[in-house]
């Protein structure tokens, strides 16, 4: 396998000498046809299909993932150190215990001189040493690059390795990198239709995710991937052989010093070049695969209702508030509402919600003034007919110039949607505003029209001003919420607050 990689680094470099500044990749000199359309996603407009809403996410998803906090908790260090959020998202989501992503291998074999190979799994650690990420940056309507710079990574490849005799060793592989620049150009062709169609209850187990989503992927392919690392230790192997053990090693090292140099030149190459098109090959039987785990939403009793104990907490917590404790809506909800906790409730380094950050980064882009939201002209605007003692006149009520300031001033207590002991369809919420010196102001023009289209033409107008100092207002909201309604809310609804209402059910009197 070794002088295998000794052999490719060299072709590579033969390759790049022969055609100086041209690709070695024999796919990069046919230009693919991408799927297009109405249906496909315009990845440099996604408001056109959603709303502004989605373009606040996706930037606001991005800066998340890369924004640098504080693991000095986690570390168990006294002086802070900072990260990007990734790495602890990697860690708490992604990675095992050992800080590893283990990659499941099976089907990829050779066979040469009698001995068979099969790889069984990759073990790959350093994914949380990120130290810079740019993640999903807009290159084009169906292109996303992104570009990260790791401090180490290693890779470890287990294999099975079959004699003619029929025995069967294992064998591990390991190969490590420093300082690693990694950048990847991924064109991603999704059919928004499709993405729409999927029903939420088909995800929520969140190891569905990926298999229900990617059912709206038409077509998916890395155009580029350029993997750089200063350094490429001297790999090794463990397990085959194992009587000969140091044997084996002094050949692997006697390799890899001769052909240092021309594996860490040719390393770019080669992965942009055969590692990438082995990927690109791969992909489409993977997404069949993958597509085919993609779930039916379960279904309810007809009139079954939402219990929020189960809904958004764990087993553990669900039972403790006298829930069922047995997950019947999965772990997807319950995730988000932890992420809701540990990430936007939780206080950040200005002894603040983290809630606030999320705010003012969204408040700065309406405004350009963080903290403050301006809606110019008319705000709302509503006519009506009223009668009193026999008199019938046009009443009209109009909000404008509506000014928001300071509503980055959330403090402690916050408790958003917090369920109830022994109340499945309550939720309790707890928010304090104007914690900061400057309290939270609202301000607008209240005008009021009163016309009976003859000789009464009332109208006054009103600059009308608010401001809320350090309070804490506290509500509890009984809410029935039909348990088929979620699981078969579709995607393409998700924006629409008049569908989320569909799913409360009416009392009996129609209210």
């Amino acid at each position: 396998v070794e002088a295998a990689v000794v052999i490719s680094a060299k072709n590579q470099l033969l390759l790049a000498e022969e055609n100086p500044g041209e690709s070695t990749s024999a796919s990069s000199a046919v230009p693919k046809s991408f799927p297009a359309g109405s249906d496909i996603l315009d990845w440099q407009n996604l408001s056109a299909r959603w709303g502004s809403w989605i373009d606040i996410t996706f930037d606001e998803f991005r800066n998340y993932l890369s924004t640098p906090v504080d693991r000095k908790k986690e570390l168990r260090k006294r002086t802070a150190e900072l990260t990007p959020r990734i790495n602890l998202l990697l860690q708490e989501y992604i990675l095992d215990q050992s800080g590893a992503m283990v990659v499941d291998m099976d089907g990829l074999s050779l066979t040469a001189l009698g001995f068979s190979i099969s790889a069984t799994k990759a073990q790959i650690t350093g994914l949380d040493t990120i130290t810079s990420i740019n993640p999903l940056v807009v290159l084009s309507s169906n292109t996303l690059v992104s570009t990260a710079h790791l401090e180490a990574l290693d890779v470890a490849i287990d294999f099975d390795v079959t004699t003619l005799l029929g025995t069967t060793e294992q064998m591990r592989l390991k190969y490590a990198f420093k300082e690693v620049d990694v950048q990847i150009d991924t064109k991603v062709a999704l059919n928004t239709t499709k993405v729409g169609h999927t029903q939420l209850g088909s995800i929520f187990d969140v190891s569905h995710i990926d298999n229900c989503l990617l059912k709206g992927v038409q077509a998916f392919e890395i155009s580029k991937l350029n993997i750089t690392a200063k350094e490429v230790a001297p790999s090794s192997i463990e397990g085959y052989f194992s009587e000969h053990q140091a044997t084996v090693s002094t050949l692997v090292e006697s390799l890899h010093s001769e052909y240092q140099s021309d594996i860490v030149k040719a390393m770019p190459l080669m992965i942009d070049s055969t590692i990438r098109e082995m990927i690109n090959a791969l992909i489409p039987d993977i997404l069949q695969t993958m597509t085919s785990g993609c779930p039916d939403p379960p279904q309810f009793k007809s009139d079954g209702l939402v219990d929020f104990r189960d809904f958004l907490l764990s087993e553990f917590d669900s039972e403790k508030l006298e829930g069922s404790g047995n997950s019947p809506y999965g772990n997807l909800f319950s995730l988000l509402y932890d992420v809701l906790e540990k990430e936007v409730m939780m206080t950040g380094a200005s002894s603040r919600p983290v809630l606030n950050d999320l705010l003012a980064t969204m408040t700065e882009k309406q405004s350009n003034v963080t903290g403050t939201i301006r809606v110019a002209g008319k705000a709302v605007d509503s006519q009506t007919t009223i009668q009193v003692a026999g008199l019938t006149a046009e009443l009209g009520i109009q909000v404008s110039d509506v000014l928001i300031q300071n509503l980055d001033s959330i403090g402690d207590p916050l408790h958003l949607f917090q369920p109830v002991r022994g109340t499945p369809n309550v939720l309790n919420n707890t928010i304090s505003f104007g914690v900061d010196p400057k309290p939270l102001t609202f301000a607008a023009t209240l005008t009021i029209a009163l016309s009976d289209g003859a000789e009464m033409n009332i109208r006054n107008e009103v600059n009308v001003s608010l401001f809320i100092d350090d309070v804490s207002v506290q509500t509890a909201f009984l809410v029935q919420v039909l348990e088929n309604s979620i699981s078969s809310f579709p995607f393409e609804d998700f924006s629409n607050w008049n569908c989320w209402l569909s799913t409360i059910q009416l009392a009996s009197d129609g209210s």
